[in-house]
Formats: C-alpha cells, structure tokens, sequence
C-alpha cells in the first residue's frame, strides 16, 4: 500500500487504496482515523466503506475541497461516534438529502467542512446524537428547511451559517455556538438563524441580517417556557436583524441572560433585539434598535439589566411604548444608560415602559416620548443615583412618568435638562413621591399654547393653576405626595406653576432649590400643603404672579430654612401661602416682590429664631411695595427673630400685618419709603425685648407705624406712613431697643395713630421730623411710656414741611410718661426730648442734655386745646432751648409739677427752666443753676404758684434770676430763693406789669441783680410779703431785696445784710446814703403813686429791721427826736402828722382830711428819714453775683485806699462802667465801687463785674491791670 501510494501515480495510488482496504478487511481489525478522498468516484461510497472500518470515536479526513452533488456523498449513514475533518474546506452541496443520516451515536464531530446549496438538514435525525461538535463549518444557502437541525447537546464554534432561506438552526437540545456568525438567513417563522426548544449558550457570535420573515426572534428564537432552560448570550454582536412579531435579534419564551453582547439596528414588532419573557442582560449595547410597538430594543416580562447601553433605540408607532425597554412585570436595573431613545406621537416610556422598577446608576439621556421621555414606571419603583439628562415629554414627565397610585423613590439620582408640559423631569400624579439627597437642573414644564393673554384678570389670592389647563406645572417634579430629603433643584424651570417642583402636598427638608422659575411658585407650588426643615431655596423666581419660591395654602411648619434672593411679580417673594405659617429657624435673604418682599400670607404666622435680611417689596403704584420682608394681613407672632436691611417702596419696611406679637427680636436698618420702616401694623402691637436699630421710613415711623382709623392694608393711607403701622386697637412694646432708626416725617422709631404702651424700651440716635423716636397722631387714645429710655433721638428738618418738633417723642394724643429718660435728644425747633399736643402727665422721669434749637429744651407743647403738663418726680438736667424759651420746658398751657429738680437747664430767651404763658403750678422742687435771659428757673405769662421750692443759683441776663411772672404769683410756703443772679431786674423774683406776688414764708438769700436783688416788681405790681426772710442779697444799683414800684405789704419779713452802692432795702424803692462819713445817715423812700391807688388819709410805711431809728418819739421833728422824717416832693398837701417808731420800725405821715391821697396823676415822693443807721451800708458785705462769683470780700470803705489787682472776666467781653466816687485813688480804670471789683473764687484774683459803661477786650483791660496799685 505505502509503495503504490510512494509511486506518485495515479493508478498506483488507486491501487494502493484497493491493497489496504483488502488488507484491512482481510485483517478483520477497526481504524481508528482514515482519510478519504473525494476524487474517487469510482468509489463513491468509500465514506461508508469507511464509516463501516472506522473505529466506534474514530476520525476521518476529507481530503479535496469540492466533493460536489455526488448523491452518493449524501445519506452517508453513520452509526458510531465520529469526527468528520477537512484540511482544506471539504464542501458538501446535497440539494434533495441530507449529508448525514446518523443513527443514536455519542458523539459526532463535524470540522473545517461547509455545507450549501441543500434543501434538507445537513443532518438527519440528529437527536440520535448525543453529543454533537462544529467546529470551524459553514452553513449556507439552504433553501428549503434549516441547514442543520441539532439534537440534546451540540456545541459550535468558529463557524459560519450564512443566506439560508430557511433558516440557519433547528436545536432542541442544548446548544453552546462560540465565535460562531449567523448572516443573512432568512426564516418564515422564528429564529432566523437559530430556533432552539431547548437552552443555548452563545460566545463571541455574530448575528448579523437575518430575518424571521412572519415570525418572532430574528436571529434566535428560543420556544420554550420551562424555567429549567437556560439562554445565554455572551460577547455577541447583532446587527440588523429583523422580526415582525418578538425580539428582532433574539427573542426567548424562557429566560435569556445577555452579558457583553451588542444589539445593533435590529427591528421587531415587540423588541426591536430582545422578546422574552425574563431577560438578565449585563454589559450589553443596544444601538439603534427599533420596535413596531412596544420595546425599541427589548421587550420583556421580566427583567434584570445591568451595566447596559442603550442608545438610539426607538418604537415606531404613536401609540408605541418603551423606546428602548418594555417590560410588563417587576424589573432590576444596575449601572446602566440610555441614551436618544425615542417613542413618537402619544406613545409613553422613550426609554423604558415598565411596571415596578428597580434602577441603580442607570443613565438617561436624550430620550423622548409623549408620556415620560425617559421612563414610564409603576408604583414601588426606586430610582438610586441615576441620571436623566435632557429628556423630552411632549405631555408629561419628561423624564419619569408613574401615572398610577402608590409611591415612587428617586434616591441620589441627577435630573438636567428634562422637559414635559407638565413635570418637566417627574410626573406622578398619584401616590407618594420621595426624593432624597437628588438633583434636578435645567428641567422645564412647558405650557404648549399661548395663555398669558388671561394673566391681567387672574387674582393672586385665588389664582389656581390647575384651572389653566394640566399644562406648565412641575418644571422637574409633577406630583401628588413629595417627600424630599436633601435634594437639589436648580434652574428649573415652569411656564405656570411650580419651576422646581410641583405637589398636592409635600414635605421638604434639606437640600438646595435655585435659580428655579415659574408664572407662580417659582421653585415649589403646593395645592394642600407642605412642611418644610432645613433646605435653602435661593434665586427662585415666580415671574408674573406670587410665591418667588413657595406657592402653598398652608404651611404648618417652616423651620431651619433658608430662602435667598427669591423673587415674584406680585406677592410673596419667597412664600406665598394663604393659611398660618410656622416659622423656626428661618434666614430669609435678599428676596423680592410687590407685596411681601419674603412672605406673603392673609393669615396668621409665627416665626422663631429666623432671620429676615434685605429682603424688598417693590412696586410704582400705591397698592403693591408693603411688607418689605413679610406681608401678613391678621397676625405674625415673633420670637428670637432677626430683621436686617429689609426694604419696602411703600410701607413696612420688614413687616406688614394687622397684628403683630413680638419678643426678644431684632429690628435693623430695614426702610421704608412710605411708612414703618420696621413695620407697619393695623390694629395691634405687642413688643417684648426687642431691638429696633437703624430703621428708616421717608414718611413716618422710622422704625413702627401703628394706624388706628386706616384699616386698608393693601391701599393703605400713604399721608402718614412709617415703621410699624397699627390700626383699630391697642399695641405693646416692653423690654424693646430702638436705635438709629429714621424717617424723613413722623416717628423716627414710631408712628402710632392708635394707643400705645410702652414700657421699659430704649430708644436711642433715631431721627425723624416730628418726634424723633416716637410720634402719636391725634387719632390716638392715649400715649403711655414706662421706664424707657431715649437717648441721641433728633426732630431734624428735611424736604419734608413739617415742623421738626420732638427730639424723642412728639405726641398729639394724651399721654402718660412715667419713670422714663430722656438724654441727649435734640430737635431742630421745640422740644428736645418730648413734644405734646394734648395733655401731659410725666412721673419720675429723668431729662438730661436735651436740646431744641427753638423753645423746650426738655418738653414743649401747643395749645390747641388748652392741654394740660403734670410733672411729678422728675428731674431736668443740663437741657438747652438754644434760641428761645423753657430750657427744660416750654408748656403751652397749664403746667403742674411737683417733687422735681431742676437744674443747669439754659433757655436762650426766657424760662431756664420752665416757660409758660398758662397757669404753673410748681411745688416741692428744686431749681438750680438753670440760666435765661428772662426768669432763669421759671417764666410764667399767667398764674405761677410755687409752694416749697427751692431755687439756687439761676441766673438771667435781663430779668428773674429765678421766676418771672407776668399776671400772679405766689408763694406758699417754704420757699427758698438762694444765689439767684439777674442782670437787670429781680436776682431772685421778677414781677411785670400789671402781676400780683403774693410770698409767704420765703427764704431770699444771697440773690443779686442791678434792680432788686431779691424780687423786683414793675408797674402797677401789688406785692405781699409775709413771713420772710430777705438775707444778703445784692443790687448793683436799687434795691438789694426789693424793689418795688407799686403797692407793697410786708408782714413779718426781715431785711439783713442786703447790700448795693446806694441802697440798704429796697422797700418801696429804698436807698440808703451815709451822712459825713459815718455809720449814721439819711434813709430815702421813693413813693411811686399811681392815679387811683393811693387812697384814705395815712400813709404807713414798715421798714425792715436792720433799719435803726434813733431817739425817735412819736411827735413832730420839732420835738427833739434825733430822727427826722421830711418829705421831698410836691405832696397834695402838707402832712399834718409824721412820727417814727423805733419800736416797731414804722413810719406814719398823716393827713387830717380824708381822701387827700386820691391821686390823679402819676407822680414820685420822696421821704427822707434823717439821723438812722444802717449797719448794711458797703462796709463788710456778703455779696454774689453769679454761680461762679460768689465771694465773701471787702468793700471800700470811707478814707480808705485799697491796693487790688483787676483781672479780666471769664468772657472775651466783660461790662465795665465808670467811677462813681473820687475816693477810689489807685483803683483800676473800670471799676466801681462796692460791687464793681469782687475776688474771684477760682484763682483769688480780684475782677471787674459788669457796669453799664461800654466793653472792654480781654488783652486790653488785662494791660491798663497791670500798672495799677
């Protein structure tokens, strides 16, 4: 055999193979392999020859490429295990046969062979088969029935089924197909290139355009149910097959696992690549896949997909469902994206159409459907860290869409760029919806037609979004229930309502909500209600009605929340809610709208520990910009709640409502243009520790308005506006701080037209026209202010016409102050502290430093209604009327004042301390040092009682050291006048034209003026004295106790130590001159006698006791007495009578007839009384002159030379007249005698007091000192 075959020949080789087959016949022996060739046709059954020799496992070599349409390469019967291989490509080609027919063998092996152009199963009864190997074959062109139909277990691999008509597989056992292409076959049923009854494991196969031309499964069909079956597929590729019904690429009654494979372009009906009933598909692409109906690229019943890609993929239908998933019952996804998928017309679901749904990071993006462009859901769905991006619903959920009831999670997940007309990212209209720790950007729910035409007729109260049609609401969340935790909305975006999010109700905590926008409810809309801890909604905006970021009916609880820089056209710029709102722990930041520049409610709220800062309403008309932070119509209650910065165009700079309730809150810099910079309130206030600082209103009430007659709030009276504004009853503010708060009208701090109590606040450095802390219309009952404090306020001018009265508090209604103070308020005209227009009643209350440039350095008042100032206990200090009168203050009317002091108090016209051209009444006080030009305590045009006061030290540039009254005055006892200084008239007392004093029991000590040290009293003046004491007192001219030019009545009333330059007493216009240098001389009276007065036939006067007569009797001069009377002047006829009593110190002239002293013309007597002493003349005096010259000195006496140093006044000018005496050798020029050089107690030096002569400088009157002796 080996020799023949050596030979090359071939009928050499011919005969070799006839030799060996001899030979192993003969041998009766098996062959393990054999090589047959197919160039033997005169033996062309030798592949059942040796079939028939082959070992049961053995192999045998086809050798030759084309063994051709020989029928009798055909029916080849095979009954043993065999391996049938070709080096070089063997092809069989049996048209009418099968290749094989095989009876039950173990195992059959076919490689490198190809089989075409057949019309029967390359192998019959294949099931014989128990195991089955391709490997490396070629199926192709088999026309009529499947290339090859397999048996229980096949296995193949590197092979190729190609264009067979029939399709390409039949398995009904287990099949495993490695490296393996499937192209172009084509079936009329199932499974173009593969239909299997049984499982399948694929590796690394190709699928590639086949077609199951009226059937399911393109390119497989596995057609059976049993749970026990397996279907794999494993690093696949399908590409552009097609099924009319199931699954273009695959489609699987059972379960199908699909792991790394990729599913391209496939079509279907159902599942453009997969139609199964369970599918696990784990690292699989599927592109451009596309269904008829249901399922771009897979439809399922129940699935499990995993780190998958499916993108392009799209339904064809407009009813379709699921561009890339469908899937009928409960599904897991993990890791997965979907990109562009698409459902055309009404269909639903662009990406995935399902019921309940478990998705893990899984991507959407670019999907588009009519309901939910990437996602249509069931309830009990949960989608965790997944991303939606720019998904499209042409109706709702452009993103997720769950139209049935029960809950939807969505957990750490990302929605960007979704958009619906209705839930831009999320529809689900029923059921729970919880989102935690999630985001949601650049979502849109766009209305599809136009609307906005209807706005100008919509009421904001009212407005429903639901009644415009279920379009433009939920930019990224449309639904029922929200639960949201820690999620993110950012720039989303809603034509009608709610930009971010949109619920029936809802409860938010944590999370970020900004820049959403929305016609109302800029991030969230609410149609029930919603409770909201802990987010921060920022830059949301509603851009044609209310709710900048929360539209809701009500709130229940806010807490923890920031809201910042939210806007809305109309009302609420944060929150618009139409019932109570909680609020704890709250920051409201830099929000805006016309009306509730933060919160807009017509209900009640309570707001704690929250924060409102620069928040604005804003607004052109009169009915919008009020409540620059919150617009609440009925009640706020506050605690621990913190305004700053907050702005309203109209009223209420931070708050606006009807009743306010606040405690331990802080009130800073907010503003109002129209009134209640702080806030406007109209009908109660209640105000407990809390704080008003830097507030500011350009009408009224820098700080509060209260209104009690206004009762409009959305068109609120603009006359008078200002920071908090109150109308119909009563308000409160206790334990308050109210500091550099401002308006440009009334109430720096408060504008009230309604009752107000204040107790225990402090009000300082606020600043208004009128009442430059607190201004109260005449509207208000009452004005009641108890232990507070007010301190830097100023009534200043501005462009605003009203009078700038009331530095602290300008009052037209009645009010009660009590224990209060008032430092360091100014006003521009009356009333540096306190203004009042109604009657005044002020108990234990301190006024210090105040200041009006005008009248009432303390408190100043109209007389409107002759209103009444009652002041006990109190104390003025150191308050100026820079101008003119009542330093402390100025009353319009009647004043009573009991238990006070007053002192250092300076008017710049008349009354240092009090000034008044009604009725005074001053009883157990103090008055001292307090200056004027006119009545350096107390100035009274009408009655002046003063019972047990005490004046010191008051001092006047013209007239009454310490009272100047005009019609009467009395003085009931104890009263006490002591170093009291005029410059012209009355050092203590000055009493004008036309006045009666009536002084019992008074004390005038050490007082001093030119006129009447004591008291002066002016024409047609009646005075009556009893009971007093005048001590020490000084005139620089006439009348060092009294001078008198009209009636006097003295009584029990001692003159000691009064001194001036001519005069001991002044009594009746007293003067006394010593007589050739002794202690003895002549007493002159002056009698001023006016027509009418002067009556009877007697004339007695009663002269103080320091007045001595001498060895007077009670006869005629003629008789001897030492002392002698005499008249100078032409009397209406000689006295028949004069005699003085040294006894009783009285001095009678008597006429015989009566009714010689009806005088009819004025004239002036004089009476002089010889030979008398009076050890008060200018020799050893206590003298005063002013507060700070008070000076025990020496006084020139007779033939004395003095050596003094003159030094010039305090003052740049000093007053200086000229000598009057020649005995003054060495005295300075400009100084007088007596009382015109004094020691001054600062430095000991002597100084010139003022004279009548002219002015002197400083430096001059210092250099004409200095030469003197």
């Amino acid at each position: 055999f080996f020799s023949c075959a050596k030979s090359g020949s071939k009928g050499a080789m011919n005969l070799g193979w006839l030799l060996a087959i001899v030979f192993i016949l003969s041998t009766d022996a098996c062959l393990n392999s054999v090589q047959v060739s197919s160039d033997l046709s005169s033996w062309a059954s030798n592949l059942t020859y040796a079939l028939s020799e082959l070992c049961d496992g053995g192999t045998i070599t086809l050798d030759g490429q084309d063994w051709g349409w020989h029928t009798t390469h055909c029916n080849v019967q095979v009954d043993k295990s065999v391996t049938f291989v070709s080096s070089n490509n063997a092809t069989f080609r049996c048209s009418g046969s099968p290749v094989f027919v095989v009876g039950n063998v173990g195992s059959f092996q076919l490689q490198g062979i190809t089989f075409s152009d057949g019309s029967t199963p390359v192998i019959q009864s294949a099931f014989k088969i128990s195991t089955l190997t391709i490997d490396s074959c070629t199926f192709r062109y088999y026309r009529t029935t499947r290339a090859l139909e397999i048996g229980p277990i096949t296995t193949i691999k590197n092979s190729l089924f190609d264009a067979n008509a029939a399709g390409a597989l039949l398995a009904n056992g287990t099949l495993t197909a490695t490296n393996t292409r499937f192209t172009n076959n084509l079936a009329q049923t199932d499974g173009a290139a593969i239909y299997m009854t049984g499982s399948g494991n694929f590796m690394d196969c190709e699928f590639m355009s086949n077609k199951a031309s009226s059937g399911s499964g393109g390119a497989i069909m596995q057609a059976n149910e049993s749970a026990a079956e397996s279907f794999v597929v494993r690093g696949c590729k399908f590409d552009s097959n097609v099924a009319p019904l199931l699954g273009g690429a695959l489609s699987a009654q059972g379960t199908v696992v699909v792991d790394s494979t990729h599913f391209v372009r496939n079509s279907a009906t159902l599942g453009g690549a997969i139609g199964a009933a369970k599918a696990n598909v784990n690292g699989a692409v599927f592109d451009a896949n596309e269904a008829g109906e249901k399922g771009g690229a897979v439809y399922v019943m129940e699935a499990s997909i995993e780190s998958t890609i499916m993108e392009n993929n799209k339904v064809l239908h407009n009813e379709g469902q699921g561009g890339a998933l469908w899937i009928s019952t409960n599904y897991m996804m993990t890791n997965n994206t979907f990109t562009s998928n698409t459902v055309p017309g009404i269909g639903a679901g662009g990406a995935v159409f399902g019921p309940v749904g478990q998705f893990l990071s899984v991507t959407f993006d670019s999907n588009s459907a009519y309901d939910g462009g990437a996602v249509q859901v069931s309830p009990d769905s949960r989608f965790e860290n997944c991303t939606f991006t720019a998904n499209t619903a042409t109706h709702y959920g452009g993103a997720v869409y769950k139209p049935l009831v029960g809950p939807l999670s969505i957990v750490a997940s990302t929605s960007d760029g979704n958009t619906a007309v209705q839930g831009g990212a999320v529809y689900a209209p029923l059921g729970m919806t919880s989102v935690a720790a999630s985001k949601f950007t650049n979502n849109s729910a766009i209305k599809a037609y136009s609307w906005l035409t209807q706005a100008a007729a919509w009421d904001p109260n009212t407005f429903n979004a639901s009644s415009f049609g279920p379009e433009g609401m939920g930019g990224a969340l449309f639904v029922q229930d929200a639960d949201l935790r820690a999620a993110t909305f950012m720039d989303n975006t809603a034509t009608i309502a709610g930009g971010a999010v949109y619920a029936t109700r809802a409860m938010v905590m944590d999370g970020q909500y900004q820049g959403n926008t929305a016609f109302s409810g800029g991030a969230i809309y609410v149609t029930d209600h919603v409770n909201i801890t802990g987010p921060t909604l920022a830059e949301n905006k509603a851009t044609g009605l209310v709710g900048g970021a929360v539209v809701t009916p009500t709130l229940p609880v806010l807490t923890s929340t920031t809201f910042s820089k939210n806007e809305a056209a109309e009302m609420g710029g944060a929150i618009h809610c139409m019932d109570a709102v909680d609020l704890i722990g709250n920051n409201f930041t830099g929000n805006k709208a016309s009306m509730g520049g933060a919160i807009y409610t017509p209900m009640s709220c309570s707001f704690t520990g929250s924060i409102f800062k620069e928040n604005s309403a804003v607004g052109s008309t009169y009915t919008q910009g009020d409540g620059g932070a919150v617009h609440c119509t009925p009640t706020i209650q506050l605690m621990s709640t913190i305004f700053i910065g907050n702005t309203a165009a109209n009223n209420g700079g931070a708050i606006m409502t009807q009743v306010l309730q606040s405690a331990q809150d802080k009130f800073e810099y907010n503003s109002a243009q129209a009134g209640g910079g702080a806030a406007f309130v109209t009908s109660t206030l209640s105000a407990s520790l809390s704080a008003f600082t830097g507030n500011s209103a350009h009408r009224n009430g820098g700080a509060l308005y209260f209104d009690q007659v206004n009762d409009t709030v959305h068109q609120p009276n603009h006359t008078n506006v200002t920071s908090i504004y109150v109308v119909n009853t009563t308000w409160t503010i206790d334990g308050c701080i109210f500091t550099l708060n401002k308006c440009d009208q009334l109430g720096g701090a408060i504008y009230s037209v309604g009752p107000v109590m204040s107790y225990s606040n402090h009000y300082n450095n606020n600043t208004g026209v009128k009442g430059g802390a607190v201004y109260a219309s005449g509207d208000a009952a009452t004005l009641l202010l108890h232990r507070d404090h007010f301190f830097g306020n100023r009534a200043v001018g501005g462009a605003y016409s009203a009078t700038p009265n009331g530095g602290a508090v300008m009052t037209e209604a009645v009010a009660n102050v009590t224990e209060c103070a008032f430092t360091a308020n100014t006003a521009l005209k009356a009333g540096g502290a306190l203004f009042h227009m109604q009657n005044l009643t002020v108990f234990g209350s301190q006024f210090i430093s105040n200041v009006a440039a005008e009248s009432g350095g303390a408190i100043a008042g109209e007389i409107p209604g002759s209103e009444l100032l009652e002041l006990q206990q109190c104390m003025f200090q150191k308050n100026t009327a820079t101008l003119y009168d009542g330093g402390a203050v100025y009353a319009a009317a009647a004043v009573t004042s009991m238990a006070h002091i007053f002192t250092s108090n300076t008017a710049g016209r008349s009354g240092g301390a009090v000034y008044s051209p009604g009725p005074v009444h001053v009883a157990e006080g103090q008055f001292t040092h307090n200056a004027a030009a006119h009545g350096g305590a107390v100035y009274a045009s009408a009655e002046l009682v003063s019972r047990d006061n005490y004046f010191t030290s008051n001092t006047v540039s013209g007239n009454g050291g310490a009272l100047w009254a005009k019609q009467s005055l009395m003085l009931v006892p104890p009263s006490r006048f002591e170093h009291n200084t005029a410059g012209q008239y009355g050092g203590a007392v000055y009493g004008a034209t036309d006045t009666i004093l009536q002084v019992d029991k008074a004390e005038f000590l050490s007082n001093a003026a030119k006129y009447g040290g004591g008291v002066f009293s002016d024409d047609v003046t009646t005075t009556n004295v009893v009971n007093s004491v005048f001590d020490r007192n000084t005139a620089s001219i006439r009348g060092p106790a009294l001078y008198q030019l009209d009636k006097l009545t003295t009584s029990n009333t001692s003159f000691s130590l009064n001194t001036c330059p001519l005069d001991p007493n002044v009594y009746m216009n007293v003067w006394f001159e010593p007589n050739a240098r002794r202690s003895v001389g002549t007493l002159y009276v002056h009698w001023i006698v006016h027509p009418g007065l002067a009556v009877g036939n007697q004339l007695q006067l009663q002269l103080p006791p320091d007045i001595e007569l001498h060895q007077c009797n009670e006869y005629y001069p003629n008789d001897g007495c030492n002392t002698t009377v005499w008249l100078d002047g032409a009397f209406p006829q000689t006295p028949d009578y004069m005699w003085a009593d040294p006894k009783t110190n009285l001095v009678t002239i008597q006429w015989e007839r009566n009714g010689i002293l009806n005088m009819t013309q004025k004239d002036v007597y004089v009476i002089h009384l010889d030979n008398v002493r009076a050890p008060n003349h200018c020799e050893n005096l206590t003298y005063s002159i002013s507060t700070r010259h008070c000076r025990l000195h020496d006084v020139l006496g007779a033939g004395k030379v003095f050596r003094r140093v003159c030094e010039a006044a305090d003052d740049d000018y000093v007053y200086t007249t000229t000598f009057m005496t020649s005995e003054l050798t060495g005295t300075p020029k400009g100084c007088n005698v007596c009382n015109a050089c004094y020691k001054s107690e600062w430095n000991g030096f002597w100084r010139c007091h003022h004279g009548s002569a002219g002015f002197f400088s400083r430096s001059t009157l210092e250099q004409s000192c200095a030469a003197t002796t």
